[in-house]
């Protein structure tokens, strides 16, 4: 199965006999899919439509759940993923669940052209196959791009420009008029971050990508003291900046990824090491644990090769329903091959939790993770 990416959104909603109706929102389809809740009947999930290349499928969940997706992209390449939930967390945590992708990067039909010049040295970004390019003195630019509608970005080293909304037809070149950033221009903002619980022994790397409503992504300057933001004035709806952190150490890895607007001030607060032992199995997919942080949204064990990756995820509720120490992939379900599996031998082995908050105009998923 090639091309393809998988993403899930969620919406819940309650429908009679203390059911609940699950919506997953995915871009392609997984070469197997199947859920079972508290009945333990597999079932497929109904498909419902496909709208604006997004697959529709509904999910009918009696108290909990348990989903699985393969991704299987043909070349030898396969993503397997199974996700425990309940529905009482359902709505919160099947949309941060690290969603099985198979994507090939393929690129759209190039079918139009956009132009223009740029006073300034600096950098031009485009949802293109070009991406984004680079001039200095009064230079040119020339983007292969697919007719719709794209949003150009422009930097120098202190302003930026954002033309939202470009409408390029099939066909015809679009060409920008003369860019100035001195006098059309907006100031970038330095913002200031503060990453919490870095130890010594920890290296730490931070880097932050703004990608506008409509697929255009540059990269900007971060640490782990201040993150280069762009000020509200040039930031619309659906334009999101996206801030990473990882603390890397010899055998764990802790992350955040913290998604906001325009210009915040941002406190990070990683989450603590895992204190507790940690046993992998090397037989299966399985890990057991002795203790857990307080407060935690799912927890992940991971086996990866080269080509094959496997996982299972639960929920904090589920485990707690369940008073769960161990977390193994359940294999014992109709249809399912066993060449998905991994060598459990000879993966690499992670055990990760993870956390996500939403306040309203900042979204953070922040983990904290042992591997061998």
């Amino acid at each position: 199965m090639g091309n393809t990416t998988i993403t899930l959104a969620v919406l819940l909603s309650a429908c009679g006999d203390n059911l609940s109706e699950l919506e997953l929102i995915l871009l392609d389809r997984p070469v197997y899919f199947a859920y079972r809740t508290s009945d333990g009947n597999w079932r497929e999930p109904e498909l419902t439509h496909v709208r604006d290349g997004e697959y529709h499928y509904r999910l009918i969940l009696h108290q909990e759940a348990e989903i699985v997706a393969v991704c299987d992209r043909g070349d030898g390449y396969v993503n397997t993923q199974q996700l425990f939930l309940t529905d009482d967390d359902a709505g919160i945590f099947a949309s941060s669940w690290p969603y099985p992708s198979c994507h090939t990067y393929s690129r759209l039909p190039v079918t139009s052209s956009l132009t223009g010049s740029m006073i300034q040295p600096g950098r031009v970004g485009l949802a293109s196959n070009q991406s984004v390019l680079a001039g200095s003195g009064n230079w040119q630019f020339h983007f292969d791009v697919a007719a719709g509608l794209l949003d150009l970005v422009a930097l120098s080293a202190e302003r930026v420009l954002i033309r939202h909304d470009q409408h390029v037809v099939v066909g015809k070149e679009f060409v920008e008029s003369i860019i100035d950033l001195d006098s059309e221009g907006s100031l970038l903002v330095s913002s200031p971050v503060d990453v919490s619980r870095i130890d010594t022994d920890e290296q730490p790397a931070v880097d932050a990508t703004f990608s506008t409503r409509h697929g255009t992504q540059i990269q900007l300057q971060a640490s782990t003291k201040y993150v280069t933001t762009f000020p509200p004035e040039v930031v619309l709806d659906g334009d999101i900046e996206i801030l990473s952190v990882e603390l890397s150490a010899s055998n764990s890895f802790r992350t955040a990824t913290v998604l906001f607007g325009a210009s915040p001030s941002l406190s990070v607060q990683m989450l603590p090491r895992l204190d507790g032992e940690i046993n992998f199995e090397t037989s299966a997919v399985s890990s057991s644990w002795n203790s857990l942080p307080a407060d935690y949204t799912s927890i992940t064990v991971a086996y990866g090769e080269l080509m094959v990756a496997q996982s299972v995820t639960a929920s904090h509720e589920w485990i707690s329903r369940h008073s769960a120490s161990r977390l193994t992939f359940d294999e014992n379900i109709p249809h399912y091959q066993t060449e998905w599996n991994v060598v459990p031998s000879i993966s690499q082995r992670t055990f990760a939790v993870e956390e996500a908050f939403d306040s309203g105009h900042v979204k953070e998923h922040l983990g904290t993770a042992v591997w061998q």
